[in-house]
């Protein structure tokens, strides 16, 4: 696992679906920008606005990483548990 650190969040409302807009930041600094219509996402993302993202709070996330069918690198979600074992 990796952490990765969520600077800022947006979501967009659509008429089908709603996107949600992220800008991670890794462990080198670089930023990571990602869009998803998942609505546990969505969810989630709502819950960290309400505790202060993109008020100057930063959250970290656990990610894995995989290779889509692209053979782009992926980062998938996962259990904190996973990055605090790796440490």
């Amino acid at each position: 696992g990796q952490i990765l650190v969520l600077k800022h969040a947006e979501i967009t409302e659509g008429t089908d679906f709603n996107t949600v807009h992220l800008v991670f930041e890794d462990a080198k600094g670089n930023e990571i920008y990602a869009r998803t219509a998942s609505k546990a996402i969505e969810n989630s993302v709502r819950r960290l606005l309400n505790n202060g993202l993109n008020n100057g709070k930063k959250f970290r996330l656990c990610v894995s990483t995989t290779s889509n069918k692209f053979h782009t690198k992926t980062y998938v979600f996962v259990s904190p548990s996973v990055c605090e074992k790796v440490k």
